[in-house]
C-alpha cells in the first residue's frame, strides 16, 4: 500500500505549463515548468497534452497512488467545468470538452477549473483568510484573472463565465481581442500589452525590470491607472470584505 496519496496539479498557462504532485499534507514534489509550446504540439493539442501527462506519471509517479488529476485553465468554461468556451491563449482548447478528452486517457478522475479560481483557493489557504462574505481576487498575468466569491462559493454565472473582468469593453476601443470581441480591457492592461509597451517604448529595459527602472515614466503611470479601473469598479459594485491582488505583473519588482 502506498504511503501517500497524490493529486497531479497542472497549471496550463499562456506561456508555460507547470505541474507537480501534491500529497494529503499539501506537500509538493516532482515539480516541472515546461514551455507551453513544447507540450501543446501538432493539430490535436489535447491529445499531445494527454500523452505528455501519461509520460510524466510513468516517469515521476511510478509506484505512487495518484487519485486525481486537476488542471487550471485560463479560460471561460462551462458551468459544469467540462468544456472550455473560450481560451484565447491556449491553442486548440476553445469549444472542446477538455475533461472528456483527457479523461479517456486516465483511470483516475480528471477535474478542471479556471486557473484564477485555483490560485484564489490557494491564497485563502496560504493567508488563513476565512472563506465567507464577499471576497474578490484579481490576478494580472498574461491576461486578467478574476474570482468573485459569495458566502464561500465562487460565482459561476448562468453559463459558467461569470467574472471575466478582462473582457469588459473599453470605451471607444475597437481593436479585436484574442477572444474575438472588440476593445476588451485585457488587450490594454494585461501582461501581453505590457510586453508590447516595453518593446515599443522601453526597448533598452528588460521586461522583468520595467517598473524597477522606469516606474516613474508617464506611460507606466497611465498603464497602472488603466489597470486600476476595472478592479475599483468591481470593488464599488460588490463592496467586498477582502480583496486579493496578485499575478505576475503585480509581482514584478518595483510595481
Amino acid at each position: 500500500m502506498a504511503e501517500h496519496t497524490y493529486v497531479l496539479g497542472i497549471d496550463i498557462g499562456g506561456t508555460n505549463i507547470r505541474m507537480g504532485l501534491v500529497d494529503e499534507n499539501n506537500e509538493l514534489s516532482e515539480y516541472l515548468k515546461v514551455p507551453q509550446e513544447s507540450i501543446l504540439t501538432g493539430e490535436d493539442t489535447l491529445e499531445s497534452l494527454a500523452v505528455y501527462l501519461e509520460g510524466y506519471l510513468a516517469e515521476r509517479a511510478k509506484g505512487k497512488d495518484v487519485i486525481a488529476i486537476v488542471a487550471g485553465i485560463p479560460a471561460a468554461m462551462s458551468r459544469d467545468r467540462s468544456t472550455v468556451l473560450n481560451a484565447p491563449n491556449i491553442r486548440g482548447f476553445s469549444g472542446k470538452n477538455v475533461q472528456a478528452a483527457l479523461q479517456s486517457h486516465f483511470s483516475c478522475p480528471v477535474l478542471l477549473e479556471r486557473d484564477a479560481t485555483m490560485l484564489f483557493y490557494y491564497d485563502l489557504y496560504q493567508h488563513n483568510i476565512p472563506h465567507k462574505d464577499i471576497i474578490i481576487g484579481c490576478y494580472i498575468g498574461t491576461g486578467i484573472g478574476n474570482v468573485i466569491s459569495v458566502d464561500g462559493k465562487p460565482l459561476v454565472g448562468n453559463d459558467g463565465s461569470a467574472g471575466e473582468l478582462g473582457h469588459i469593453p473599453v470605451w471607444d476601443k475597437t481593436d479585436i481581442c484574442n477572444c474575438g470581441n472588440e476593445g476588451c480591457m485585457e488587450s490594454h492592461v494585461g501582461g501581453k500589452y505590457l510586453v508590447e509597451l516595453q518593446k515599443t517604448t522601453f526597448p533598452d529595459v528588460d521586461i522583468h525590470d520595467l517598473f524597477a527602472e522606469r516606474g516613474d515614466a508617464p506611460e507606466l503611470d497611465r498603464y497602472v491607472e488603466h489597470l486600476s479601473l476595472p478592479i475599483t469598479t468591481e470593488i464599488s459594485i460588490l463592496n467586498p470584505a477582502v480583496i486579493i491582488l496578485g499575478g505576475g505583473v503585480l509581482s514584478m519588482p518595483g510595481f
